[in-house]
């Protein structure tokens, strides 16, 4: 399937922006006023990471199933780095550093469909 006909390319696209643009902002306050975000937005960082999930597995996954990823998020805003197991049964993962303002996709362990699709992003993005 094309990218561009793919119903959730437009959002996952828009949620990688969304994060990458979070971390950045927040990465330099950070690092210069030795601030972090206040823990509301984690719900944010959920709902972005759920629609690139959506959008590199074809699997549709509720954000109630996340919770276990709720830890980790607000973990993320500390400083650690997350690892999200994605919906294709956790073979592929995401991860999102927040101080280095990185986000990629492990591909020595994820699926061929979620590799593709991520370099898609990626090349969207350009």
């Amino acid at each position: 399937m094309s990218m561009s006909n793919d119903p959730y390319r437009a959002e996952a696209l828009s949620a990688l922006r969304q994060l990458r643009y979070f971390l950045d902002t927040w990465n330099h306050k950070a690092l210069e006023q030795g601030l972090l975000p206040p823990s509301d937005e984690v719900a944010k960082i959920l709902i972005w990471v759920q629609m690139i999930d959506l959008f590199l597995t074809d699997r549709p996954r509720e954000l109630s199933s996340y919770s276990s990823d709720l830890n980790s998020a607000k973990r993320l805003l500390e400083g650690e780095v997350w690892i999200v197991h994605l919906s294709d049964g956790g073979y592929s993962r995401l991860v999102i550093d927040f101080f280095e303002n990185r986000i990629w996709l492990d591909q020595s362990v994820s699926l061929p469909k979620a590799i593709v699709r991520w370099s898609q992003l990626a090349a969207a993005r350009r």
